[in-house]
């Protein structure tokens, strides 16, 4: 079965699998898919991570990233933070729903494992 491509619009789908696979007092690794490839309309340029912290209200945006995953550092010890990503052709997909993390405290670490 084909699909239909139109290489001049935005992917129909965001990222999939959006998740955490690090968290320190002052980054966070993060972890995605691409879009269904019947959904991404052209070949994916790059991926956008969208950043706002909870605490503040503060937006951060990361643009041209070109792997599926990204360690986003200089973050603020036990903050929460919201993350999403977008996929990137012609222009931005829909975003991925928000993952709310919060770094850990000073002097603490934890590492999750995918079985």
């Amino acid at each position: 079965m084909t699909f239909p491509i139109n290489y001049n619009v935005a992917p129909k789908a965001p990222p999939a699998s959006f998740t955490s696979l690090h968290i320190t007092t002052s980054s966070v690794m993060l972890s995605w898919l691409p879009p269904p490839k019947a959904l991404t309309n052209g070949a994916i340029r790059f991926y956008v991570i969208e950043i706002t912290e909870a605490n503040t209200g503060t937006n951060y945006t990361i643009n041209t990233i070109h792997k599926l995953t990204h360690v986003v550092g200089d973050l603020h010890p036990f903050y929460t933070y919201h993350f999403a990503i977008y996929a990137v052709t012609i222009s931005a997909g829909p975003p991925t729903l928000p993952l709310v993390l919060t770094t850990l405290e000073t002097g603490k670490f934890v590492y999750i494992y995918l079985i």
